[in-house]
């Protein structure tokens, strides 16, 4: 998945720091893989991020619609890394992996669902005051904070 989402940024923009960033990453995540580092994943996920930021500017900066569908890719590429890497000292059964796909399958349509409200968001023209973008500031901080509250005790 993470090779699916470094070609899409290689070929979005004629841009080589974008395609660099994201190959990099790639291979971060195989050596990685390959190491059973698990150090190399979150810098393998960096700089492929990176790559799609790049990307991103290089178009102009405008709102990316594909943000949609790269948002719950990035959430399931790291979550099958981190898995892949576990301890294997005894095979999980079914009634372990089912739940565990079921709520990774759950969480990636919840990251598409947030990503195509924050890509929606960001599209609107809104002319509004300091005030009214400081309240639109706190509240992503506090919901920012919500979920990470909530990561941290599931």
């Amino acid at each position: 998945m993470a090779a699916a989402i470094a070609i899409d940024v290689a070929t979005s923009v004629d841009s080589v720091g974008a395609a660099v960033a994201a190959a990099t990453g790639v291979g971060l995540l195989a050596a990685a893989l390959t190491l059973r580092a698990a150090g190399l994943i979150p810098a393998g996920l960096v700089l492929l991020g990176a790559g799609y930021a790049v990307a991103l500017e290089a178009r102009g900066g405008a709102v990316d619609g594909g943000a949609v569908l790269l948002a719950p890719a990035f959430l399931v590429t790291a979550e099958l890394a981190f898995w892949s890497l576990e301890p294997r000292a005894i095979r999980a059964g079914r009634d372990v992996v089912l739940p565990r796909i079921g709520v990774l399958g759950a969480a990636s349509v919840a990251a598409g669902l947030a990503a195509a409200f924050l890509v929606g968001t960001a599209a609107l023209a809104v002319h509004g005051t300091v005030a009214l973008v400081g309240v639109g500031v706190l509240a992503a901080t506090g919901a920012l904070a919500l979920s990470a509250r909530l990561a941290r005790r599931g």
